[in-house]
This record gives C-alpha cells, sequence and structure tokens, in this order.
C-alpha cells in the first residue's frame, strides 16, 4: 500500500492539489483500506486515523498531494 501510494504522487503531474481525483490518482491496492475508512466515516465514529502513511518518503508538497489524493477516493472535501 506505501509502495502504491509513493507511485501515484510521482505520478501526478499538472494537476493542482484541490482539484486531484480519483481518476488523477489510481489505488487499486488500497481498495479494502478505503472502503473501511469511508465505512467508518459515514456509518462509524465518523473519523479514522491512518498510521504508516509514507510520509518520510516524500516532499512536504508530495505528502500534500499524497493525502488529498488517498482523500479523493472518500469524497470530494468541503471548503
Amino acid at each position: 500500500m506505501r509502495d502504491e501510494i509513493v507511485a501515484a504522487t510521482k505520478d501526478v503531474h499538472g494537476v493542482e492539489v484541490a482539484a486531484l481525483s480519483k481518476a488523477d490518482f489510481p489505488l487499486p491496492g488500497c481498495e479494502s483500506v478505503i472502503k473501511q475508512v469511508r465505512d467508518e466515516l459515514e456509518t462509524g465514529r465518523g473519523f479514522s486515523v491512518l498510521s504508516g502513511f509514507p510520509v518520510e518518503r516524500l516532499s512536504f508538497e508530495e505528502a500534500r498531494c499524497a493525502y488529498a489524493g488517498f482523500c479523493s477516493h472518500l469524497g470530494r472535501p468541503i471548503v
């Protein structure tokens, strides 16, 4: 999962972080984790804690992109 997140982050080019979509950030190997997080958000406690996110392998901007890309699988942010 960590390698897939890093690879998806490195493959994103020319997309504004706020505009990332699932199509821009494919994570097929993370589908079960994404489903668990979505279920916890929608019908559980309303929050979820991610541990082991690979920020040590990413620059600040890449980590920002990785979080936004992962979250694009959960829904669209409300700003």
